[in-house]
């Protein structure tokens, strides 16, 4: 679902004929159900809620990551907005 999001979005062909860049879901945990061969679990010594997430092995791979969240509706602000960008 995630791909055809980037492909109808145009994200796809920006991100390959322009930017030169890999779009990759980082939802993905593996190819068969409950599967985890795409993910690690990483441990967070102080964590408040949790003391571990699943998180994608393409993270601890990657050059860059830009995160760029949903943007949606609120109904005291009407919207809110933000980019968030981590350079590695």
């Amino acid at each position: 679902m995630t791909e055809k999001c980037f492909s109808v979005c145009g994200y796809a062909n920006l991100a390959k004929k322009k930017m030169r860049a890999t779009l990759v879901d980082l939802t993905m945990r593996g190819k068969k159900p409950g599967g985890r061969e795409l993910v690690n679990n990483v441990g967070i010594k102080h964590g408040l809620k949790k003391r571990s997430y699943w998180i994608s092995k393409r993270l601890f791979d990657a050059d860059r990551v830009i995160s760029v969240p949903v943007l949606k509706n609120h109904r005291y602000a009407g919207v809110t907005l933000s980019l968030k960008i981590t350079l590695a």
